[in-house]
């Protein structure tokens, strides 16, 4: 049976989150799709990390679709659901939550958006996101969540979490009263993550949990159930032969990532390949990636390509952030150039022995892997706070990284890259 279940909506935030429970003991797969949910088995998957691939949907298609997953899950004798949701709130949360509310027991939910290690708090309905090098973000929590859903929210503030799970109980207790179900947690530090895993113990199935990757390892007070650890977890399984390539794939235009491919170029270990984004809406793209692939081809019989490879955009290659500040809350990636470096990822892989893959954003994460035929990832461990890594559990087996595109400091790609490089066998 299923103990577990987290609900994400991008592929980078299944597997972030399901990493926290591996460096507890569990042993974890993230279903690369909710279409593959419904065939795992509980005796081999103690918890399941399910991508939906609903952030960028409508709400509608996401409520449906998410309904669905619970459904296929529900049937595989899964016990315990954790909704998973963006840590800056992109995406349909509200929607999402409801579909949970209408499909499993629980009465109302519990939104713990805070996650810390990466400087987002959570005070009076307010989440602030601190950003290297620049003055720190804002998103009103509450007006996020409630545009995707009718339901009724309300914060609970930091103060009555200070004053103890009793009083977190006591305002939860009232605000049900009020006909609110959807309840923002105010978490600040890491104690009050403790108080409010307290408090929804209390509740037990009546509680749907909900929040990032930040409040995951308390949730074992909530399901002492779970507490249940693998012997030992894997140390080191995977394993790169010295003649493997890392291939680092990348689409986000996320600014944290442009700079992180900034520090890439600098890099004489890598060959990189830059897809041309003109004319995008005439399929130029595709077109384009067709065209680098010959190229690829050639270097690769003339023995040109260096170990480390980079392929992503021209804007992204050169540094350019022009529009990318709206982006600053967004994974945003065109359609069409996730499915050029689909292509190209693909082209590679076939041409020369890739035994490590580093994808940056979920979109394009998601558009790698499904052109792949990859549809499972065992995970293993998080070589950088955020970052998972695993292996691809399907016919053609890699090490494998996936990283949110606001994630990491601006050596972040070159650190994934020497991480893998240095696991040989």
């Amino acid at each position: 049976m299923i103990g577990m279940a987290i609900i994400a909506d991008d592929l980078t935030g299944a597997c972030d989150a399901g990493i926290k429970l591996k460096k507890l003991g569990c042993s974890v797969t993230v279903a690369v799709s909710g279409r593959k949910c419904g065939s795992l088995k509980g005796d081999e998957t103690p918890v399941v990390a399910v991508n939906t691939n609903t952030r960028s949907v409508t709400p509608e298609q996401s409520k449906t679709i998410v309904a669905d997953v619970l459904t296929s899950l529900q049937k595989a004798g899964v016990r315990h659901f954790y909704k998973k949701i963006d840590s800056v709130l992109r995406g349909n949360v509200g929607a999402e939550i409801d579909a949970c509310l209408e499909r499993l027991p629980a009465e109302f939910a519990l939104v713990v958006p805070a996650f810390l290690e990466t400087g987002r708090t959570l005070q009076g309905g307010i989440l602030r996101i601190d950003v290297r090098g620049d003055t720190p973000k804002y998103v009103n929590a509450v007006d996020a969540v409630h545009s995707t859903t009718g339901s009724t929210c309300a914060v609970i503030s930091v103060d009555a979490v200070k004053r103890g799970a009793e009083d977190v109980i006591s305002q939860i207790v009232k605000k049900l009263e009020e006909g609110a179900t959807i309840f923002l947690v105010d978490a600040c530090e890491e104690s009050d993550f403790q108080i409010i895993a307290q408090a929804a113990a209390h509740f037990g199935p009546r509680c749907l949990p909900v929040g990032s990757a930040g409040w995951l390892p308390y949730l074992q007070q909530i399901w002492p159930d779970s507490k249940k650890q693998d012997s030992a977890p894997v140390e080191g399984t995977s394993r790169l032969a010295d003649c493997d390539h890392v291939l680092v794939a990348i689409g986000s235009r996320h600014p944290a990532t442009i700079d992180q491919v900034q520090e890439v170029k600098k890099s004489d270990e890598f060959t990189c390949y830059c897809i041309s984004t003109e004319n995008l809406r005439d399929g130029s793209a595709v077109r384009h990636a067709r065209q680098l692939a010959a190229q690829i081809e050639a270097d690769a019989k003339q023995g040109l390509i260096r170990r480390g490879i980079l392929v992503t955009t021209d804007q992204i290659f050169d540094g350019s952030k022009n529009g990318t500040a709206a982006l600053f809350y967004q994974d945003a990636v065109n359609d069409t150039i996730a499915a050029a470096i689909a292509l190209l990822v693909e082209k590679i892989q076939q041409l020369l022995p890739v035994g490590g893959l580093i994808l940056s954003g979920g979109d394009v994460a998601n558009c790698v892997l499904e052109q792949l035929g990859i549809g499972y990832i065992e995970l293993e461990d998080e070589p950088i706070r955020g970052v998972a890594t695993g292996k691809t559990a399907d016919e053609w087996s890699c090490l494998l990284a996936t990283k949110s595109g606001g994630f990491g400091n601006p050596e972040a790609l070159l650190q994934l890259y020497r991480y893998m490089c240095d696991r040989e066998g």
